[in-house]
Parts: structure tokens; sequence; C-alpha cells
């Protein structure tokens, strides 16, 4: 999500008067008036030192360019390369200077794609793994996942108050269905179809203590439930 926020009324302003002026005053003085308008500082808030770098130099070369006529769809496209931003808020501070407002995304698990491990954003992005410190601990997903599948079941987590915490791995299958792998060495194999009600009978399951370390509860099966323990 972008915002780019611009006070209308001054913009009118300055443009009325850069215009006027260019064309009343000798070219010398015009020249003054449009480097008057020229970008020289940009403010990135909101990430952390190695990013903001990154960033500002990719902001770069609208440096010296006119803040006028520096578009919303060029900024944007520079901030949508970063999978990790979550939103992002961009203000042009007349007559001069450029504010951007990042919030990155909440990393909620991590996984491999063709060799390669990526964190999965709760913006629905992948996000490669390079020199990434992870402060968090994250679950691994294993499996070949669509990201709409796995925020569906994160949405049907959330929905039960399933701690989410506790999970460890999730694994994912073809068949668009999951197996969760808990803390305890407790594994739940979910069923294609109604997860949320699977999810929802096996928390009144270990409200009741009928889990046990290293249980797998299996909900495959319509209207079973299969609990076997090593």
């Amino acid at each position: 999500k972008m915002h780019l926020l611009i006070n209308k009324k001054k913009i009118y302003l300055y443009l009325l008067i850069f215009f006027t002026l260019s064309t009343l005053v000798n070219i010398n003085y015009s020249k003054n008036l449009q480097e008057f308008f020229n970008l020289k500082y940009i403010v990135i808030d909101g990430l952390e030192h190695e990013y903001q770098n990154k960033l500002k130099e990719d902001l770069n070369l609208f440096k010296n360019k006119n803040i006028l006529f520096i578009s919303a769809h060029e900024l944007s496209d520079i901030l949508e390369k970063y999978n990790e931003f979550e939103s992002y808020k961009i203000q042009k501070i007349f007559p001069f200077k450029l504010k951007v407002e990042i919030k990155e995304t909440e990393y909620i698990a991590k996984t491999i794609i063709n060799g390669k491990e990526f964190l999965v954003g709760k913006n629905k992005k992948f996000i490669e793994l390079k020199n990434f410190a992870l402060d968090q601990h994250v679950p691994l997903i294993f499996g070949n996942f669509p990201i709409d599948s796995f925020m569906n079941l994160q949405e049907n987590l959330k929905k039960n108050n399933f701690d989410l915490d506790i999970i460890n791995n999730y694994f994912y299958f073809k068949s668009d269905r999951w197996d969760l792998e808990i803390e305890k060495n407790i594994t739940i194999k979910l069923p294609k179809n109604n997860q949320f009600e699977a999810l929802k009978t096996y928390q009144l399951l270990q409200k009741k203590n009928k889990i046990k370390e290293k249980s797998i509860i299996d909900f495959r099966l319509p209207k079973k439930i299969i609990i076997s323990n090593d």
C-alpha cells in the first residue's frame, strides 16, 4: 500500500509561481528558480540501517530532479521491488525534501524454493534470505505451496485462537492439504475441506487433555478422528 502526501493548494501555488517567473524573468534567474525546487534531501523512517542505505541508493536517481515533477508512479516502481515492505508513505516536503515512511512486513514462516531459503511475509510475498538477521523464531514450511492456501490456513488458526508459537513445521501436500507439527512432537493431519472445523475440534480435545506427547491426530477422513501414539 502506498500513500503520497502532497498539499494540493501548496503545489498549485508553487507551480503558478514557477511558471509565472519562468516567463517573466531572465533565463539565468529562471534557471536558479528551477534549481531551487531540485530534490536535495531524502529521509527514510522505519527501516534498519542496511535497508535504509540500499533504498537511498535506489532513490538517489531522483536527486537534483525537480520535486514538482517527480511522480508517485516513478517512486512506487522502486518501492514495490522491496518484498520486505508491508506499506509505505511518501511525503513531498517543499521545496526540496522527500520523506519516505516504511512499515516492514511481519515474517511468519520460512521455506525453500529451488534450493534457496525465503522468508514468508504477512504481505503474501517471499523474501530471499540474504544476510538477514532473523531475531524471531519462525516455523519452516515444506512443500511447494500456493501462498493463498497458506494464508487461508493462518486465518483459520487465528480464528480458533491457536497458538502459532507452538508450531515448528508446516507440511503442504499437492492435494491442497496441510499437516502441522507442533511442540511435544504432536502432528495434526488436517483435511482438505473443513479445515476450520478440524482445528476447532482439536482445540476442544486439547482442553479435555485428550492429546498426549508424540500423538498423531488425523482429521483426513470425513466425520472421523483417529488419534495414535508412538
